[in-house]
């Protein structure tokens, strides 16, 4: 399955210990050699800052049953480790300065090669954030955009249920291992990207706690997948703008939704807007023509109860006892059924359920 080169850089990879300052200064010339021994010799000076237990154990893991031990563990466990000299190592990663050597894959890898678009946010959204991500991720989802986030609580989350909702592709990048999904709250939604023939990947072996670095450079990763991003929501000091700021530096397309000026969660976005008059978005359209696509024509079916509802909340928001009270008055509704209801238009990604038990359309 893997080439003796590609094996080398999983070891490298799969090592505990190792700064990765040291690990990434370690993946540029491992494939120079035929004898890991030979390489742990010439790099003495890395290896023995290590103490002496684990510098053991780092000659014990060139052993043959290592190499088994660790395939097996990948194997078992679903895991693809794609090197950056796999064939299917994302080329759109390659033109970034500091691409991951070893990316550890759980789902479908070829969306790896798909065209991507970044979409990210911040983490403590307000409903018109909410609202706006979860439209744009859905609609360019269907446009056939394989919409990339970090799976971290709030937009990010938000933007992978959009592109599900609409049956699309999603890849979602851990600043953890994927044995560690992080945050917790979101192990469900990591398992239904996987369901649904989505991707999580991460640079960082299976067990790798969340810290607190991982996660700028989590986001390189974001940036250098996609051929451009989308910042929906963010706040002046928000880990969604070091996604702009790779963007940028990466040379691929920004886009901002604008919002209120007066609203401290969407400073960082009305300032990129400012400062880059180009990423002005007001609509999934201004982001496809870009990609040369246009916006699904695909209508969806309305029951007689749904088109109710729908018809409510496309005028404003609306609490579940306000909705119940107001279709209680409609003779034809069937007011029992309201909760299946509710949740059938939310998989069908028609409406949006906000904390409080407040609805609105998409």
């Amino acid at each position: 399955m893997y080439n003796a080169k590609e094996k080398n850089l999983i070891w490298l990879a799969s090592l505990k210990g190792l700064s990765d300052k040291d690990r990434y200064y370690l993946s540029e010339n491992i494939n120079q050699y035929d004898d890991l021994n030979v390489f742990i010799s010439d790099n003495l000076d890395i290896f023995n800052e290590l103490d002496k237990q684990y510098y053991d154990k780092v000659l014990n893991s060139i052993k043959p049953e290592f190499f088994e031990e660790i395939f097996s563990f990948y194997e078992n466990k679903g895991i693809t480790c794609v090197t950056v000299i796999s064939q299917n190592y994302p080329k759109m990663l390659l033109e970034i300065p500091d691409p991951p050597f070893c990316l550890f894959c759980k789902g479908d890898i070829a969306l790896l090669n798909s065209e991507c678009i970044a979409v990210v946010g911040t983490r403590h959204p307000s409903q018109y954030g909410e609202q706006v991500t979860f439209d744009f991720s859905k609609k360019l989802a269907e446009a056939g955009l394989t919409i990339v986030s970090g799976l971290a609580a709030g937009l990010d989350a938000i933007a992978h249920k959009g592109a599900l909702a609409a049956e699309g592709k999603t890849i979602a990048v851990l600043g953890s291992g994927l044995g560690n999904i992080y945050p917790k709250l979101n192990l469900d939604l990591a398992q239904n990207i996987i369901n649904k023939n989505g991707l999580i990947i991460s640079e960082y072996t299976y067990n790798s706690k969340p810290e607190k670095f991982h996660f700028p450079q989590r986001n390189r990763i974001i940036a250098g997948l996609s051929k451009g991003a989308l910042i929906t929501e963010a706040p002046a000091q928000s880990g969604a703008l070091i996604t702009a700021d790779y963007t940028i530096n990466y040379s691929r397309n920004l886009y901002a939704v604008p919002n209120n000026i007066y609203s401290e969660s969407s400073k960082g976005t009305n300032n990129l807007i400012k400062n880059f008059s180009t990423s002005f978005v007001i609509s999934p359209s201004d982001i496809l023509q870009d990609f040369n696509l246009q916006l699904s024509s695909d209508k969806i079916e309305l029951s007689e109860n749904e088109t109710a509802v729908y018809a409510l909340l496309k005028k404003e928001a609306l609490h579940y006892d306000k909705l119940y009270d107001i279709l209680s008055k409609i003779e034809s509704f069937e007011i029992k059924k309201l909760t299946a209801i509710l949740n059938t238009m939310e998989i069908k990604g028609l409406i949006i359920k906000h904390p409080g038990n407040i609805f609105s359309a998409c």
